[in-house]
């Protein structure tokens, strides 16, 4: 795997974890 495909499989990876976060801070946002 050359080095550019290696970030954006990386850079994806941490761009789905932050919107999963970003989501539930959403949510917890509404319920109060």
């Amino acid at each position: 795997m050359d080095h550019i495909t290696e970030l954006f499989c990386i850079f994806d990876d941490f761009c789905k974890k932050f919107n999963e976060s970003l989501e539930k801070a959403l949510i917890s946002n509404q319920k109060t």
